[in-house]
């Protein structure tokens, strides 16, 4: 059976395959090995991101311009992590607090120089099926960043878990973002049976042995219109094709309080070809 960073989880519907053909598209996940202290250093760093989001009207405004509610930033737990948020944290110069720095930085969380790994970012904690936290995503909110700066993070690379995976359990379809905001701003608009990639690159082998294993039939791709998601939206579904998960793809609408419409465009978004000699038709010119 194959290990995933998910607690070893017995999902109930059939078993992780011992083994698949390898595909290009997807990356290996490892496993976590987080103790009970690590795991506590986490929560409590969370809680000062999650201080610092209500404290922040910038941050707040973000999320509402965005589409993303207030019961989905309690839902979820999101946060919102600055450089000085590492301020939130004990002190280095007390025991305790350099303790829980040292672990923090053994995490991932803060850096050596005591700044935080997510600074600028929303972040959002990728909870297991029993709550514990494997992964935090991060998701730039400036816009004046430095060349090179992703506007896509986790702790691990590549990530690790599946984001709201609790909600999608007895679910036979799930609707794929490739974003954060895009996810939350789905689920505010009251599509709930959501997950999202870190990004463009974030779909991991981790994604395709829980769906297969959890039962779900159909991913719903949402990705934008460009050329290049669309290749990565092809394959996406490609991988998935491999166990047999049917794909449709549709793109997140600027206005998302139309519960309707989100409901619409989930249900007929177009098929996405899943055959490999397929994978270059119909691409946008």
């Amino acid at each position: 059976m194959v290990s995933t960073s998910i607690e070893n989880q017995n999902y109930g519907r059939g078993r992780f395959p011992t083994s698949r053909k390898w595909l290009p598209a997807l990356e290996r996940s490892r496993a976590l090995e987080w103790g009970q202290s690590e795991s506590d250093a986490v929560d409590q760093a969370m809680a000062v991101f999650q201080k610092e989001l209500l404290d922040s009207p910038q941050a707040l405004k973000c999320l509402t311009d965005n589409g993303i509610s207030r019961a989905a930033i309690g839902h979820f737990g999101l946060g919102y992590a600055v450089r000085a948020a590492s301020k939130g944290i004990p002190s280095g110069e007390t025991y305790e607090g350099a303790k829980l720095r040292g672990r923090l930085q053994d995490v991932g969380i803060l850096r050596m120089s005591g700044c935080v790994h997510f600074s600028g970012s929303i972040v959002a904690p990728v909870r297991s099926e029993s709550g514990k936290i494997v992964d935090i995503y991060g998701r730039k909110i400036g816009f004046k960043l430095k060349h090179g700066t992703a506007y896509h993070t986790s702790i691990y690379d590549p990530p690790q878990g599946i984001f709201n995976l609790p909600a999608l359990f007895g679910q036979h379809q799930v609707v794929l973002c490739g974003d954060l905001f895009d996810a939350l701003s789905f689920w505010s608009g009251g599509v709930q049976n959501i997950t999202t990639m870190v990004g463009p690159r974030g779909f991991t082998d981790l994604h395709l042995e829980v769906f297969e294993a959890i039962g779900i039939k159909e991913v719903v791709i949402a990705l934008p219109a460009g050329r290049e998601d669309a290749k990565t939206a092809r394959t996406i579904a490609q991988a998935l094709d491999t166990v047999g998960i049917h794909c449709t793809k549709t793109v997140l609408p600027r206005e998302v309080d139309n519960a309707e419409l989100l409901a619409d465009l989930v249900r007929n978004g177009p098929l996405v070809w899943q055959d490999a000699g397929d994978m270059q038709r119909d691409l946008p010119q």
